[in-house]
């Protein structure tokens, strides 16, 4: 008895396919700071430890480095969601933040973003290149602020 015969397997694409693969490879290949590059906190540096009543997430760190840049880093774990950032912040001849970047990433991908502020500019002016600040940006640079404000009158 000759055996059935096999149905003939089409190969089915999408007319796109080769457009969505480009877009994804793209977005992977975007400049995300991996763990290994992002800032190391000195042996001085100010750690803060990130908990809740469920335990410990993460840490936390803040220093100055001798050029009075601000540095942060945060490594942090929330129930399998990791978050690895740092950020620079200088501050202008006004005491105010000049520039601000982040580097490192989140759950929703590529945390790199880069606050610049002209020189000649006042604060109002200041912008966010990516996005517009939310309430704990805000709370970050009110914080930066016055911890700038700090160290110049101890200074």
């Amino acid at each position: 008895m000759p055996a059935a015969p096999q149905p003939r397997r089409r190969r089915v694409t999408h007319p796109f396919a080769p457009f969505f693969l480009l877009t994804f490879l793209a977005a992977a290949a975007r400049a995300q700071t991996p763990v290994a590059n992002l800032a190391k906190p000195p042996a001085d540096a100010e750690h803060l430890i990130i908990s809740s009543t469920g335990g410990k997430h993460g840490d936390s760190w803040i220093w100055r480095t001798p050029d009075g840049t601000w540095m942060g880093r945060e490594s942090m774990n929330l129930r399998g969601q990791v978050f690895e950032t740092d950020s620079a912040t200088k501050f202008g001849a006004d005491s105010l933040p000049a520039s601000i970047t982040v580097r490192g990433f989140t759950p929703n991908g590529d945390a790199g973003e880069k606050f610049l502020r002209p020189v000649d500019q006042p604060i109002v002016k200041f912008v966010n290149v990516k996005k517009p600040p939310d309430k704990i940006d805000m709370e970050r640079l009110a914080l930066a602020v016055a911890i700038k404000q700090k160290s110049d009158a101890n200074a």
